[in-house]
C-alpha cells in the first residue's frame, strides 16, 4: 500500500518556507538600504525610516561600504 503524505501541511516544511520568505525580505531591505546610501540623496535617518530599520543598521552598512566590504554589494 503506497504511503501518501501531504508535505505542504508539514510543520517543518511550513517553517522552512517562512524562514525562506524572511531571508528574502531581509536581503531585499539590505539591498534597498545599500542602494539608497550609494545614491547619497537621503540622510541616514530618512533611509532608516523608509526601510523601517534602526539607524544603527544603516550606519553599519555605510561603514562596510566605506571599507569596501564586497559582501555588502551582493
Amino acid at each position: 500500500m503506497p504511503l501518501h503524505y501531504e508535505i505542504e501541511t508539514d510543520d517543518l516544511y511550513l517553517e522552512g518556507i517562512e524562514k525562506g520568505i524572511e531571508k528574502g525580505a531581509s536581503k531585499t531591505v539590505r539591498n534597498l538600504v545599500i542602494r539608497m546610501l550609494q545614491m547619497g540623496k537621503l540622510s541616514k535617518e530618512e533611509i532608516a525610516l523608509i526601510a523601517d530599520v534602526d539607524i544603527a543598521y544603516v550606519n553599519e552598512l555605510e561603514k562596510s561600504l566605506r571599507l569596501g566590504d564586497p559582501s555588502d554589494l551582493k
